[in-house]
Protein backbone atom coordinates (compact mmCIF):
# COMPACT_ATOMS: atom_id res chain seq x y z
CA UNK A 1 0.00 0.00 0.00
CA UNK A 2 1.14 3.53 -0.81
CA UNK A 3 -0.72 6.65 0.30
CA UNK A 4 0.49 10.23 0.06
CA UNK A 5 -1.41 13.15 1.63
CA UNK A 6 -0.72 16.86 1.80
CA UNK A 7 -2.08 17.98 5.17
CA UNK A 8 -1.21 21.67 4.89
CA UNK A 9 0.24 24.06 2.27
CA UNK A 10 1.82 27.47 2.90
CA UNK A 11 4.37 30.06 1.92
CA UNK A 12 7.01 30.88 4.52
CA UNK A 13 5.67 33.12 7.28
CA UNK A 14 7.09 36.63 7.30
CA UNK A 15 7.94 36.54 3.60
CA UNK A 16 5.67 37.90 0.84
CA UNK A 17 4.20 34.95 -1.03
CA UNK A 18 5.12 36.47 -4.38
CA UNK A 19 8.83 36.22 -3.50
CA UNK A 20 8.77 32.75 -1.88
CA UNK A 21 9.71 30.42 -4.72
CA UNK A 22 9.22 27.18 -2.77
CA UNK A 23 5.88 25.88 -1.59
CA UNK A 24 5.99 24.34 1.88
CA UNK A 25 3.62 22.08 3.76
CA UNK A 26 2.99 19.12 5.98
CA UNK A 27 2.68 15.66 4.46
CA UNK A 28 1.95 12.13 5.52
CA UNK A 29 3.09 9.08 3.59
CA UNK A 30 2.19 5.44 4.10
CA UNK A 31 4.42 2.76 2.62
CA UNK A 32 3.11 -0.65 3.59
CA UNK A 33 2.52 -0.53 7.34
CA UNK A 34 4.88 2.42 7.95
CA UNK A 35 3.35 5.90 8.29
CA UNK A 36 5.57 8.98 8.43
CA UNK A 37 4.65 12.65 8.71
CA UNK A 38 6.81 15.78 8.35
CA UNK A 39 6.97 19.36 7.09
CA UNK A 40 8.63 19.48 3.68
CA UNK A 41 9.28 21.62 0.63
CA UNK A 42 6.32 20.57 -1.54
CA UNK A 43 7.73 22.00 -4.77
CA UNK A 44 11.07 20.14 -4.51
CA UNK A 45 9.15 17.03 -3.45
CA UNK A 46 6.88 17.29 -6.51
CA UNK A 47 9.87 17.27 -8.87
CA UNK A 48 11.54 14.39 -7.01
CA UNK A 49 8.31 12.36 -7.01
CA UNK A 50 7.54 13.02 -10.68
CA UNK A 51 10.99 11.70 -11.53
CA UNK A 52 10.22 8.43 -9.71
CA UNK A 53 7.40 7.69 -12.14
CA UNK A 54 9.96 6.79 -14.81
CA UNK A 55 13.25 6.49 -12.92
CA UNK A 56 14.54 4.31 -10.11
CA UNK A 57 16.01 6.17 -7.15
CA UNK A 58 18.17 5.47 -4.18
CA UNK A 59 18.33 7.42 -0.98
CA UNK A 60 19.69 10.95 -1.35
CA UNK A 61 20.44 12.95 1.80
CA UNK A 62 20.13 16.26 -0.07
CA UNK A 63 17.18 15.51 -2.37
CA UNK A 64 14.77 13.22 -0.53
CA UNK A 65 11.60 11.96 -2.19
CA UNK A 66 9.78 14.27 0.23
CA UNK A 67 12.45 16.95 0.49
CA UNK A 68 12.67 18.77 3.80
CA UNK A 69 14.08 21.81 2.02
CA UNK A 70 14.88 23.03 -1.47
CA UNK A 71 17.51 25.67 -0.75
CA UNK A 72 19.21 25.77 -4.14
CA UNK A 73 17.81 25.32 -7.65
CA UNK A 74 20.20 25.22 -10.59
CA UNK A 75 19.38 24.45 -14.21
CA UNK A 76 21.36 21.54 -15.63
CA UNK A 77 19.36 21.07 -18.83
CA UNK A 78 17.07 23.29 -20.87
CA UNK A 79 15.93 20.60 -23.30
CA UNK A 80 14.33 18.78 -21.67
CA UNK A 81 14.04 21.17 -18.73
CA UNK A 82 15.75 19.73 -15.66
CA UNK A 83 16.81 21.32 -12.43
CA UNK A 84 19.10 20.23 -9.62
CA UNK A 85 17.47 20.98 -6.27
CA UNK A 86 19.72 20.73 -3.26
CA UNK A 87 18.59 20.96 0.32
CA UNK A 88 19.38 19.98 3.87
CA UNK A 89 19.56 16.36 5.02
CA UNK A 90 15.99 16.37 6.36
CA UNK A 91 12.76 14.98 4.95
CA UNK A 92 11.36 11.55 4.16
CA UNK A 93 13.10 9.31 1.67
CA UNK A 94 12.63 5.87 0.16
CA UNK A 95 14.04 3.65 -2.54
CA UNK A 96 12.01 3.27 -5.75
CA UNK A 97 12.71 0.41 -8.13
CA UNK A 98 10.55 -0.25 -11.18
CA UNK A 99 9.60 -3.87 -11.78
CA UNK A 100 7.35 -4.17 -14.82
CA UNK A 101 3.91 -2.87 -13.86
CA UNK A 102 4.91 -2.49 -10.20
CA UNK A 103 7.25 -0.34 -8.17
CA UNK A 104 9.17 -1.68 -5.21
CA UNK A 105 9.31 0.91 -2.41
CA UNK A 106 11.49 0.67 0.65
CA UNK A 107 12.20 3.04 3.51
CA UNK A 108 15.78 2.97 4.80
CA UNK A 109 15.05 0.43 7.53
CA UNK A 110 11.75 -0.95 6.29
CA UNK A 111 10.65 -3.98 4.32
CA UNK A 112 10.20 -3.87 0.57
CA UNK A 113 6.64 -3.05 -0.47
CA UNK A 114 5.39 -3.85 -3.96
CA UNK A 115 2.80 -1.39 -5.27
CA UNK A 116 1.13 -1.35 -8.68
CA UNK A 117 2.73 1.42 -10.72
CA UNK A 118 -0.74 2.74 -11.61
CA UNK A 119 -1.60 3.14 -7.91
CA UNK A 120 1.75 4.82 -7.17
CA UNK A 121 1.37 7.10 -10.21
CA UNK A 122 -2.15 8.16 -9.13
CA UNK A 123 -0.91 9.15 -5.66
CA UNK A 124 2.09 11.07 -7.02
CA UNK A 125 0.03 12.91 -9.62
CA UNK A 126 -2.65 13.83 -7.07
CA UNK A 127 0.09 15.23 -4.79
CA UNK A 128 1.61 17.25 -7.64
CA UNK A 129 -1.74 18.52 -8.90
CA UNK A 130 -2.75 19.63 -5.40
CA UNK A 131 0.51 21.54 -5.00
CA UNK A 132 0.17 23.02 -8.51
CA UNK A 133 -3.35 24.26 -7.70
CA UNK A 134 -1.95 26.13 -4.69
CA UNK A 135 0.67 27.80 -6.90
CA UNK A 136 -2.01 28.77 -9.42
CA UNK A 137 -4.31 30.22 -6.72
CA UNK A 138 -1.48 32.29 -5.20
CA UNK A 139 -0.10 35.66 -6.20
CA UNK A 140 2.17 35.55 -9.26
CA UNK A 141 5.86 35.23 -8.43
CA UNK A 142 8.04 38.30 -8.70
CA UNK A 143 11.39 37.12 -10.00
CA UNK A 144 14.54 39.13 -9.43
CA UNK A 145 17.00 39.32 -12.33
CA UNK A 146 19.94 39.30 -9.89
CA UNK A 147 18.82 36.26 -7.88
CA UNK A 148 21.00 33.22 -8.70
CA UNK A 149 18.00 30.95 -8.13
CA UNK A 150 15.65 32.69 -10.60
CA UNK A 151 16.79 30.61 -13.59
CA UNK A 152 16.60 27.46 -11.48
CA UNK A 153 13.08 28.32 -10.34
CA UNK A 154 11.91 28.93 -13.92
CA UNK A 155 13.44 25.62 -15.00
CA UNK A 156 11.88 23.83 -12.00
CA UNK A 157 8.41 25.03 -13.05
CA UNK A 158 9.09 24.00 -16.67
CA UNK A 159 10.32 20.57 -15.62
CA UNK A 160 7.25 20.12 -13.40
CA UNK A 161 4.91 20.92 -16.29
CA UNK A 162 6.95 18.87 -18.77
CA UNK A 163 6.96 15.77 -16.57
CA UNK A 164 3.27 16.20 -15.73
CA UNK A 165 2.41 16.45 -19.44
CA UNK A 166 4.43 13.29 -20.11
CA UNK A 167 2.19 11.46 -17.66
CA UNK A 168 -0.93 12.63 -19.51
CA UNK A 169 0.35 10.72 -22.55
CA UNK A 170 0.85 7.41 -20.70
Amino acid sequence: MFKLDILDKYWLPGQPEETDLCLHGEVRVRIGEDVLQDEVCLSASAINLLRTLTEDRGLDPHAQALAGTGHSMFTYSYDPPQVAIDGAPVGIDWFVNHDGEDVILQLRDGPEVSVPLAEYRAQVLHFCDEAEAFYEASKPKVLSADNIHTDGYVTMRKEWRWRREQEENR
